[in-house]
């Protein structure tokens, strides 16, 4: 195809945007950290106290069940035994010291179990009494052979310490500095221990209180009363072996830190919040009535730390121990020549087998303490004991009266007898030389 097609196009169309568009972000967003580590000191504590009035802790020997020494481990070369009473105050941990160790001979602890030393061998118990009604466990015993010193301490007071002792002989004392009672001991076969049976008897020498050996295997128990930290004592013979455990009625009185916290005002804050609570001379280790001094302190953990005094009240409102004996008085020995119109004045003393309380007694009183020859048989008169805090207890006694009174009788007749003869002699001879 040769044919040429020119299409000339004049028109020239232009277009030109002259629209600019520009986008600028002028937004500047600025985040600064307003957040400063602030630096302040705490609010110093405030300690705040009340004083407290409490009951005094049982004290008297009758006043609980005996706990009795869990012995537990035994260290022979360092002359050691380690233990634990379970009172009703809580665990106390017990270590006893010899000074001559418990390597020598039969010296030793049993610890879990063994022979039972305390067992009931006669028709009663010499370690049981109206005081101790349980025997120690068959189990723990202590057994020296040389004279020692044994040192006793508690980690917490502890009140009324019953010492029960198996077999001491050859004349073996037990010294104490602390006074003691002889509760019970086998004096015969009736009430005799795996030994046998003796006397031993309390005595007082050289400001020592010793239990001493009269005669025999004396096998018993002792009461030492009052709140003890420690016991120390001598054992002063050396023999083949004894042996000795020890119990108590019940643990000392102690007060804790909200007991005495009366309102402190604390600072809760970071570092301020308390980290001790403390109270010196927590626990009541007296045996009266009597005010004791505490003192509380808060520490905070930056150190801060503010103290306040508590006054604890405590108060003795247990009542004594009443104890009496019964009496039999012969009314011919006892009124003698008063005969029929006598009269026998019962003492105090002669009823009362030992009354006692950690506080002293301030009186001692009978219901009744006349008798007379009309009175013979059996009487049974009431002992009142009173302590010094005003508590009161009462015990019986039987008094029994025997005997035929002897009567008297005085002549008070006089007789006069008058001569009143008169026999007159002359002689009316006359002689003359």
């Amino acid at each position: 195809d040769t044919t040429l097609t020119t299409i000339t196009g004049t028109t020239l169309t232009t277009i030109t945007d002259t629209t600019l568009t520009t986008i600028t972000d002028t937004t500047v967003t600025t985040i600064t950290d307003t957040t400063q580590s602030e630096t302040y000191m705490c609010d110093a504590p405030q300690a705040v106290c009340q004083n407290l009035t409490l009951s005094l802790p049982l004290q008297n020997a009758n006043a609980g069940e005996v706990s009795w020494i869990d012995w537990q481990t035994v260290d022979i070369g360092a002359g050691t035994v380690a233990g634990v009473l379970h009172t009703p105050s809580g665990t106390v941990d017990v270590v006893l010291t010899s000074s001559a160790g418990f390597a020598i001979g039969y010296s030793m602890a049993d610890v879990s179990g063994g022979f039972n030393y305390w067992q009931t061998v006669g028709s009663t118990n010499p370690y049981e009494s109206s005081i101790v009604s349980q025997a120690p466990p068959p189990s723990d015993i202590v057994r020296f052979n040389a004279a020692t010193t044994l040192t006793i301490t508690f980690s917490a007071p502890v009140n009324n310490i019953f010492l029960s002792f198996v077999s001491i002989n050859n004349g073996q004392v037990y010294a104490f500095n602390s006074d003691f009672e002889i509760l019970s001991q086998a004096t015969s076969n009736a009430n005799r221990g795996v030994y046998g049976f003796g006397l031993a008897s309390r005595q007082e020498e050289g400001g020592k209180f010793k239990l001493v050996t009269e005669v025999g295997e004396p096998h018993g128990t002792i009461l030492l009363e009052g709140f003890f930290t420690s016991l120390v004592f001598d054992t002063e013979v050396t023999e083949e072996w004894h042996g000795m455990t020890l119990g108590v009625t019940d643990g000392g009185g102690c007060v804790s830190t909200s007991d005495v916290d009366g309102g402190s005002v604390l600072d809760m804050r970071g570092m301020c919040i308390p980290i001790v609570y403390e109270v010196d001379n927590e626990c009541f280790d007296g045996q009266c009535a009597t005010d004791q001094l505490v003192e509380y302190t808060i520490t905070y953990m930056d150190g801060q730390s503010d103290s306040c005094n508590a006054f604890i009240n405590w108060v003795d409102d247990e009542d004594p121990w009443a104890r009496c004996v019964d009496v039999t008085i012969d009314i011919n020995t006892e009124l003698g020549a008063q005969g029929v119109d006598g009269v026998y004045t019962l003492s105090v003393d002669d009823v009362d087998g030992g009354s006692s309380d950690a506080c002293g007694l301030s009186s001692r009183a009978l219901d009744r303490t006349e008798f007379t020859c009309s009175d013979v048989g059996a009487h049974v008169v009431e002992l009142t004991v009173t302590d010094t805090s005003g508590n009161e207890n009462t015990c019986d006694a039987t008094i029994t009266i025997q005997g035929v009174c002897t009567t008297t009788t005085t002549d008070t007749t006089v007789t006069t007898l008058t001569d009143t003869t008169v026999t007159t002699v002359t002689d009316t001879t006359l002689t003359t030389v």
